[in-house]
């Protein structure tokens, strides 16, 4: 982590690396969409039936 002051000079901001970050909101395949889905089955028709 290094340390770079911003625009108006006062005072410093910790500036970090973006290694190893995800982008987040990236759609994934349908497939990978459907795996997922099929996983969480039990989950969603538990929750979907009247309490």
């Amino acid at each position: 982590m290094s340390e770079t002051t911003n625009p108006l000079g006062l005072s410093s901001i910790p500036s970090v690396s973006s290694e190893g970050l995800v982008p987040v909101g990236r759609r994934t395949s349908l497939s990978s969409y459907l795996a997922a889905l099929w996983n969480r089955r039990h989950f969603i028709i538990a929750e979907s039936e009247p309490r």
